[in-house]
């Protein structure tokens, strides 16, 4: 029997519950203050079966003569604090609807003021109603004005997938087709359940993540680093007692296979969960570059390339993790996990020369055959301790993540010249070969202390050392000599420490109807990079002296102010520092054509960041709005750079830099309409200028302008089985330093049949219009440049679902009392 099924007794019962609660409260409140006010008591109520805070429980103070003398009611924790009773011997009474009574007494001491119960448990009652299930589905997203929470288990498209397939649907996320992940045209930092991690977005699947949530301007609790915003991937996590689980297996076209499987375990104290994860998927894709050379802006020869690409991907997987609670005010976690990645790729390029007059001079075509290897593994302890004090808590983690990545590199090339005779034959074969490792260390804790209702103080430290080794080395073989060559130019070594400490402090409080908090952080970077062949040493490390304090300090400052609890409104700033990541840093090739290769910059530098935005919220019944107007302003700002090779013009070097001063400007909008119970939809705009300015060499480049993006879904219930999903994406021309990133969009639509709250299918059609290509275009006094790229070309995927599980209190012992009913283990599991 489902409560909704029978409105009129389900709203009664709301009233007389309410009408309840209302009344015991006034009368706790009115005896509280009819007597002496000389002692505090507290303590915390749970369930003694299933240990669950209990929430609402009614806990009185009775005198000798049974009088009522105070109260009150437990909270979302199970916490409750008795005040202002008086000192005398008192009779505590516990109270909840479906437990049995428990009376406790209290003998005062004429020296004792604070009384701690500690964790008091109940017992269910052997008078029960009989089972009402209720039943509720959870949004695909929720506004708020510091985050948005998207729930992964909403999006159709994204079951049978990863993190990407998530990602590529949440409002105000962008998903190139190179895979790069923005927020707000930036690069954000990636979180696993609340702490950074060296896995890539496309290793976590989809089907094991409860919710990600969105953090556009992180405050000073958070990393300095996460300049971009904070996407948080919660994984899923089953706080009930028994076993549940969860199988799927999937199918689609270009080779794409998969398979995904879960099962957590948890009785009394101790929880244990396991999951594992298998997938591959090969895909054929085609671009072009065209290019032409200028000499006093006439063109002087031009250089056009036609490409076509196989590749191919797997992805596995392995995670335990398990928690032991060593009281109800203390838990012990810890998890592991293991993930490996490959790909393989074979690109083919044809390509030709013309003189200033368009006719071709030269001709030629290369194969490029890559590998690419990369693991990673990550270990994780952590302890967290409630206090009777509500919301005082405190948090301490260790991390460490090792990751290894190989890849390994085949060109051959053969160049044709024309117009000349006999022809000239060049041909070459260069094999680079790359080999990376890394090993991250971070320890953290985070204390909260709540002052008083209205005020709370945070504070907490954080170290985190990573150390990168790497080796890498281009060989050239003489097709006709069979002589082997290294070319020294480019092979290197090198070894990189890269050490962060920090601490902050964060007061959170309210003045009459605005809330506000302020915090600062200090982060000290300490990065050192030797290469180990030319012993030469690049480094950056702050603080180095007293004027560099504008470097390691990073204040925020937030303000809030609700109305009528359906509008908020934000205003808040803070400072960032943007280091540089590892593919920006390297010295030697990652991909490379005939004419165009990119190479990182080992003296990049960091950029530092001013944020400041103005958020509203207003939720309403059926439709939801989040408005933001933001800025960034960017000193050393890290950017893309083209310049032709000193020893061949006709060859682009492609790295980075620090340019000048960038600034944006952005407005962004998310609205959400429920139109009827079976339709809603979304949609988000976002608007922005950019102005970025770039010194190479003797020119200075500078570029500005406007651009947007916007994404919209409809979800489409067709009965209480069969629902649609559709996603479309669009990003309009934005501007870099020397040129523009042509525009992209793309359309997705998925369907989901349940069979049962067991078994389910989804199908789902990626890029239904075989659209998503990743462009740039460059611009110089030199020279032009258009180049088109795809990472992922449009796919179908069926995936199919088995959910199983028993809530059982024991795994091993079956209740006497009661016979599940079939089927009746997917609720639990779809709350995991």
């Amino acid at each position: 029997m489902l409560i909704k099924d029978y409105p009129t007794l389900s709203k009664s019962i709301k009233k007389l519950s309410f009408l309840f609660r209302i009344s015991i409260i006034l009368l706790l409140l009115i005896a509280s203050k009819s007597n002496g006010q000389s002692i505090r008591i507290i303590g915390r109520v749970f369930e003694a079966n299933e240990g669950k805070a209990l929430e609402y429980a009614i806990v009185s103070a009775l005198n000798s003569k049974d009088s009522l003398i105070g109260g009150g009611l437990t909270q979302n924790n199970g916490d409750f604090i008795l005040e202002n009773l008086p000192r005398t011997n008192l009779t505590i009474k516990l109270q909840s609807i479906g437990f049995e009574t428990r009376i406790i007494s209290i003998t005062t001491t004429p020296n004792q003021s604070l009384y701690d119960m500690g964790n008091i448990r109940l017992q269910t009652s052997q008078q029960q109603l009989k089972a009402v299930n209720i039943e509720a589905e959870k949004s695909q997203m929720t506004l708020g004005i510091d985050r948005r929470t998207y729930n992964v288990d909403k999006d159709l498209s994204a079951k049978g997938g990863s993190a990407l397939d998530a990602m590529k649907n949440i409002p105000g996320i962008n998903v190139g087709s190179d895979n790069s992940v923005q927020l707000r045209n930036q690069a954000p930092t990636i979180f696993v359940d609340g702490r950074p991690t060296l896995l890539s977005l496309d290793q976590i699947p989809a089907d094991e993540i409860d919710r990600i949530e969105v953090i556009t301007n992180p405050s000073a609790q958070y990393a300095a680093d996460a300049t971009g915003g904070i996407l948080n991937v919660v994984m899923k996590k089953n706080l009930k007692p028994g076993y549940f689980g969860m199988i799927s297996a999937g199918i689609g076209s270009n080779n794409r296979y998969s398979t995904n499987g879960n099962v957590t375990f948890r009785e009394k104290k101790f929880s244990l969960q396991l999951s594992g994860n298998f997938g591959t998927s090969r895909n054929n894709n085609d671009g072009f570059t065209s290019r032409e050379n200028y000499n006093n802006g006439i063109v002087k020869s031009s250089f056009l390339l036609n490409n076509t690409n196989i590749t191919e991907r797997t992805n596995s997987g392995a995670r335990i993790a398990a928690d032991y609670q060593l009281n109800v005010r203390t838990l012990l976690s810890a998890n592991y996990s293991f993930f490996k990645s490959e790909m393989n790729s074979t690109e083919r390029q044809n390509y030709n020369n013309s003189d200033s007059l368009n006719q071709i001079i030269g001709i030629g075509n290369r194969l490029n055959e890559l590998t690419n290897q990369w693991s990673v593994q990550t270990a994780q302890l952590s302890f967290k301790k409630n206090f009777p004090k509500p919301k005082k808590e405190l948090n301490a983690d260790l991390n460490l993540i090792y990751s290894a990545n190989t890849n390994d590199a085949l060109f051959k090339t053969n160049n044709s010249t024309m117009l000349v005779i006999p022809q000239l034959n060049d041909s070459s074969i260069q094999n680079n070969y790359g080999d990376r490792s890394a090993i991250l260390f971070t320890g953290q804790f985070d204390y909260t202390n709540p002052i008083n209702e209205k005020s709370r103080f945070d504070w907490g430290s954080r170290i985190s050392y990573k150390k990168s080794n790497s080796d890498f080395s281009v060989k050239i073989t003489d097709p006709e000599s069979g002589i082997i060559t290294i070319d020294t130019g480019i092979s290197n070594r090198f070894i990189v420490d890269d050490f962060i400490g920090a601490a902050y402090i964060n007061y959170v409080s309210k003045w009459r109807n605005i809330g506000y908090q302020a915090g600062l952080r200090y982060e000290h970077t300490w990065f050192v990079a030797q290469l180990t062949d030319s012993q030469e040493e690049f480094s950056f490390i702050y603080p180095k002296q007293l004027s560099d304090l504008s470097k390691v300090l990073f204040p925020a400052i937030y303000f809030s102010r609700k109305i009528k609890e359906i509008h908020e409104f934000q205003l808040n700033f803070s400072r960032k520092i943007g280091r540089p990541g590892y593919m920006q840093l390297i010295p030697f090739i990652t991909y490379a054509d005939r004419q165009s290769i990119q190479i990182g910059n080992p003296v990049l530098a960091p950029e530092f960041i001013n944020l400041a935005e103005f958020n509203y919220s207003f939720q309403g019944k059926k439709n939801n709005l989040l408005s933001g107007i933001y800025m960034r302003n960017t000193l050393n700002s890290i950017t893309t750079v083209i310049y032709p090779s000193s020893l061949d013009p006709d060859i682009l070097i492609s790295t980075y830099g620090n340019g000048r001063t960038k600034m944006d400007y952005g407005f962004e909008n998310t609205f959400k309409q429920t139109f009827f119970d079976w339709l809603d939809g979304s949609i988000n705009t976002n608007v922005f200028y950019s102005k970025i300015s770039l010194d190479q060499g003797n020119t200075t480049f500078s570029n500005e302008g406007i651009s947007w993006n916007a994404k919209a879904a409809l979800n489409i219930k067709a009965n209480k089985k069969l629902s649609f999903q559709l996603n479309g994406s669009y990003e309009a021309p934005r501007i870099i330093a020397q040129g523009t990133i042509t525009a992209i969009w793309f359309c997705d639509a998925s369907c989901n049949y349940t069979f049962s709250k067991k078994l389910s299918m989804n199908a789902t059609l990626s890029d239904v219009f075989n659209t998503k290509n990743y462009g740039t275009n460059f611009v110089s006094p030199t020279f032009s440049q258009e180049t088109i790229r795809r990472w992922e070309a449009r796919y179908f995927r069926f995936n199919i679902t088995w959910k199983f599980g028993e809530p059982d209190v024991s795994l091993f012992k079956r209740r006497s009392n009661s016979r599940r009913e079939p089927g009746s283990g997917g609720t639990e599991m779809q709350e995991m």
